[in-house]
């Protein structure tokens, strides 16, 4: 009988083991993503292909230039991850199951020139690939960095080195950042820390965050839609870990209105950013003078204008485009609907009180024009109370009607019945921004040609 308890015992505390060892080790490749990391997202490759039609391994088939990835020591079917650090390193880390058959791999590619002949160093194996991206891994995780000059090569294989022998309380598993990304229920899911973005499209999603709150408290948590006619959307709500701006962020964001379509087809489809809102005007007024970004937009014109009031008197749709965006110049449109216009009482006062080497004309009838030795704004209010106005003369006297190059139909048909979209035109981002594009290069094996984003708040 004892002997008998004893065996029964032993198998229970084995299954233990077993079940423990399964759990640890199946998803102990994680551990491999940095713990400084400020973005991540998540990709279910096998339910990505589920919901394409694709089969898995698109990505390592683009990265690699190789037709074949199966078998390869390399497991498919678990999530991989994209990262950024907060030293800039931007990456992916993905599942090794058989370390042998991968370095064989390798060693096959490499007598292409696909990358360098692989190098065994402190039981991790490192390589080159296409000159410009560092690869290391061992029998768990296979981190890739890049693109690195050859300056940099170096120092990118010791920080893979570093990220290999990380363990779980190294690594990003237990951080705030990797839980959060963990409970969203999405094929990719992304987390990111507002100032990883772009400075340039990083403002609008930190609008609402109260005053006191720094944009390295924001966050952006997303569930992405694989691209649809050239479409990626996004779906997601800005937040924070700490409990006080969250609140205040929820509150305010909640302050937005269903958007009721009014100017979707009026903003020109090259725009680089557009955003779309249905707001009270006071309200917009206060989560402007918190934010930064966005308030810079409207810096130049009020100096002689009171945009301020002139938001103030908004109620309803409401319709931004920024053209282009830089330190030196802002080319902006925006068209609203008003409650009240009585802000034009104050032009008189606006025309005498201009800085020197700046004034404002009349061109019609409640229309006009400020103009400086940097900046043209044509602005004014039509005959059903809607304000118009852009840096550009044809688009401020065309804007209150359809354009005749609008966004895409499935970009201004995804904005029906939201409160808050943001859309960016991809082409006209990555032109002068080679770090994204280094980004979405990595993203197009699984989303495709990708010419226009929309984010939308939940």
């Amino acid at each position: 009988m004892k002997q008998t308890r004893r065996l029964i015992i032993q198998a229970l505390i084995t299954i233990v083991c077993v079940c423990i060892y399964s759990s640890c080790s199946g998803d102990d490749y994680i551990n491999a993503i940095p713990g400084n990391s400020n973005a991540l997202i998540a990709v279910d490759c096998k339910a990505v292909g589920e919901q394409t039609g694709q089969q898995d391994g698109r990505l390592l088939k683009s990265l690699f230039k190789v037709d074949d990835v199966e078998d390869c020591g390399i497991d498919l079917t678990s999530k991989l991850f994209f990262f950024e650090t907060t030293d800039g390193n931007l990456g992916s880390c993905v599942k090794v199951n058989d370390e042998e058959k991968l370095k064989d791999w390798l060693t096959a590619l490499s007598k292409d020139g696909t990358c360098s002949k692989p190098t065994e160093k402190r039981e991790m194996t490192f390589t080159l690939l296409k000159g410009s991206w560092a690869v290391g891994f061992n029998g768990k995780a296979m981190i890739i960095i890049g693109p690195v000059l050859p300056a940099q090569q170096a120092e990118a294989i010791r920080s893979i080195a570093k990220y290999l022998k990380q363990e779980e309380d190294d690594g990003v598993k237990g951080s705030q950042l990797f839980e959060k990304l963990d409970s969203i229920d999405s094929p990719i899911a992304m987390v990111a820390q507002a100032t990883a973005l772009p400075e340039k499209i990083s403002a609008p999603f930190t609008l609402g965050a109260p005053k006191e709150a720094d944009a390295s408290q924001i966050f952006i948590a997303a569930a992405m839609k694989t691209a649809n006619n050239g479409c990626l959307n996004i779906t997601g709500e800005s937040f924070s870990f700490d409990k006080g701006i969250d609140k205040g962020l929820k509150e305010n964001i909640a302050k937005f209105r269903k958007i009721n379509g009014k100017y979707t087809s009026n903003i020109p489809g090259n725009t680089l950013c557009s955003i779309f809102m249905n707001v009270k005007g006071t309200d917009f007024v206060n989560m402007m003078k918190s934010n930064a970004g966005l308030g810079s937009l409207l810096a130049g014109m009020n100096t002689a204008i009171d945009m301020d009031n002139i938001l103030r008197s908004v109620d309803g749709d409401l319709a931004l485009g920024i053209s282009s965006y830089s330190e030196e110049k802002i080319s902006m449109t925006m068209a609203a609907q008003l409650a009240k216009s009585d802000f034009l009482e104050d032009v008189d006062y606006w025309k005498k009180s201009c800085p020197a080497g700046s004034s404002i004309e009349n061109c019609g009838k409640n229309s006009f024009w400020f103009k400086s030795s940097d900046t043209n704004f044509w602005f004014g209010v039509s005959d059903s109370n809607e304000f118009y106005g852009s840096t550009d003369k044809d688009i401020a006297f065309s804007i209150l009607k359809p354009s005749k190059t609008p966004l895409p139909a499935e970009v201004r048909k995804e904005t029906e019945g939201q409160r808050f979209c943001m859309t960016l035109n991809l082409k006209q981002l990555l032109n002068d921004n080679k770090e994204l594009t280094t980004f979405t290069d990595m993203l197009k094996p699984l989303f495709g040609d990708i010419n226009n984003v929309i984010y939308c708040i939940k």
